[in-house]
């Protein structure tokens, strides 16, 4: 009976192998000016701000969420899905980089650290954006560029101290021009260090055909050679608020000519909201909960989303040729007074060096590690201003993607097919034995240490131990399991050993994918 038991426990834990491998979904990375899976597969973002997988997206774009709240299940459900979630991460206007104000202080940078920190861990975690359309054509607004790129570095800096992967930090900017240049330029010139990783544009006027094929060819033609992926984070006409969308911009965005800047198109928006009526679906409550009723706009961004399948470039087969433009000058006849040799703002008694690399950083989807030796506290206002290295450049990310992705892989075949020999081999063992035993009677104490001589040139799979004891808010992990096995024994009941049917392992180990929660849920609860 125990050898029974011990075949159908190595059953078992194969089967939540496959299961655990089935709910993987691999972490985007960038090379040049475009956006890979760890297959080496380009990938185009087909999103909406807030929606789930039935209209067929793969993105979200989240404005914000409180890192206070713990956000595991809707990342874990987003996750079974195949969505990723492009994340703000200034939640409230305490902590947004104001366009007639700007600053960039202590308390936002430890509340944006917290915001990394809680969701880092995700390897759905498409993008953090600093900012969005602070900058416009006025004066005013071009002034707030620098703390725009003061808060690039120094959340590069700390992403790059906690140990984090590359998670691209980016900027959406409206499609004025000549703003948009202005901006795209300053934001992508300079050092390394100091520079966003990838660009969102903010578009809603492409509406007639002739304007929506000028309009996409001149920002093509604007950042057509820029080292970094260019995807549309608000799009959708909006052209008469009473009317509806057919969207047709959206599709333009996809289309082959634009594939080798464009990297796909984020439609704005989710749910109806105030008098608009742009939402693609509408709640019958003011807390917008409950079921939502599905619009005439959504089965039209479904079905365009459904028709638009961008093949793209292979990643072996790309070779970038893009470079960062070079800095805008100051032009007041343009509203563009920013010198770009000018210093960037520094917060006072912030010393990124302090920071240190995060312990066990846990995949939720792939359950690896990585173990570091110790963590920090948010930034206090008695260290001092200190810098960084800058991070590794874009060809070396989506390399380093691509081996990670491949050593995964040989060590996930390398534990499938070692379990394999160990299922194999307690079958035979256990074939053979019972054939001794049918051919000869028990001899006693004799034949069971006989037994247990055998047995122990056996392979054992290694025990599953707990998850450690959260000591500080800094060993937290977001991303941790709970499908851990007690390390002792359990007593034995009434009966020794039950039948393990196919529709008990699939109750015992699958959660339900229930519909996705609305966009305060996500915000409050997590």
């Amino acid at each position: 009976m125990e050898r029974l038991a011990t075949f159908r426990a190595v059953v078992f834990w194969t089967v939540l192998l496959f299961l655990g491998l089935a709910t993987s979904i691999s972490p985007i990375s960038i090379k040049g000016s475009k956006l890979y899976d760890e297959n080496g597969t380009q990938f185009f973002v087909k999103g909406v701000q807030y929606i789930y997988a039935e209209t067929g997206v793969n993105t979200i774009r989240v404005l914000g969420a409180d890192s206070t709240k713990k956000h595991k299940d809707c990342m874990d459900a987003f996750a079974r899905e195949g969505i990723y979630i492009w994340l703000e991460l200034a939640i409230i206007p305490d902590y947004w980089i104001d366009r007639l104000e700007p600053k960039w202080t202590l308390p936002m940078y430890n509340n944006w650290t917290s915001t990394v920190d809680e969701f880092a861990g995700y390897d759905n975690l498409l993008a953090f954006t600093v900012a969005s359309a602070t900058m416009d054509n006025t004066t005013e607004g071009s002034l707030s560029a620098p703390y725009v790129k003061a808060a690039t570095r120094d959340m590069k800096a700390f992403r790059n101290a906690r140990g984090y992967r590359q998670i691209p930090i980016s900027y959406a900017a409206f499609d004025d021009q000549p703003q948009l240049s202005f901006s795209g330029k300053y934001l992508a010139c300079g050092d390394d260090e100091d520079t966003i990783e990838m660009l969102g544009v903010e578009s809603y006027a492409l509406c007639e055909k002739t304007t929506m094929e000028s309009g996409l060819s001149n920002i093509h033609n604007s950042f057509q050679h820029y080292n970094m992926p260019i995807i549309f984070t608000s799009a959708g006409c909006i052209e008469d608020p009473e009317g509806k969308r057919d969207f047709s911009d959206v599709s333009a965005m996809f289309n082959s000519s634009f594939q080798d800047t464009f990297s796909g198109a984020i439609v704005y928006q989710w749910s109806q909201y105030g008098a608009n009526n742009w939402g693609l679906v509408e709640y019958f409550n003011e807390a917008q909960t409950g079921t939502p009723t599905a619009l005439s706009d959504y089965m039209v961004v479904s079905t365009i989303f459904s028709i638009v399948n961008p093949t793209g470039t292979a990643m072996f087969s790309y070779q970038p040729t893009e470079a960062a433009p070079a800095c805008p000058t100051s032009n007041s006849a343009s509203a563009w007074v920013v010198n770009p040799s000018q210093s960037l703002p520094t917060i006072a008694g912030l010393n990124i060096k302090t920071v240190t690399r995060r312990t066990s950083i846990l995949s939720s989807t792939t359950e690896s590690s990585t173990t570091q030796t110790s963590t920090t506290e948010p930034a206090s206002e008695t260290s001092s201003t200190g810098s960084v290295s800058s991070p590794p450049n874009d060809e070396a990310r989506a390399g380093s993607s691509m081996s990670r992705g491949s050593l995964i892989g040989a060590v996930v075949g390398s534990v499938i097919g070692g379990l394999a020999l160990i299922a194999f081999a307690a079958w035979f063992f256990i074939r053979k034995r019972g054939a001794e035993t049918l051919q000869k009677p028990d001899e006693g104490n004799d034949s069971e240490k006989t037994l247990k001589t055998e047995l122990a040139g056996l392979p054992v799979a290694p025990r599953h131990e707990l998850p450690e004891i959260r000591q500080n808010d800094n060993d937290y992990d977001p991303a941790s399991t709970i499908s851990y096995l007690p390390p002792y024994d359990l007593p034995r009941g009434p009966n020794e050993v039950g039948e393990l049917s196919s529709t008990g392992i699939s109750e015992a180990l699958s959660i339900p994918v229930h519909e996705m929660p609305p966009m305060n849920h996500l915000l409050e609860h997590g």
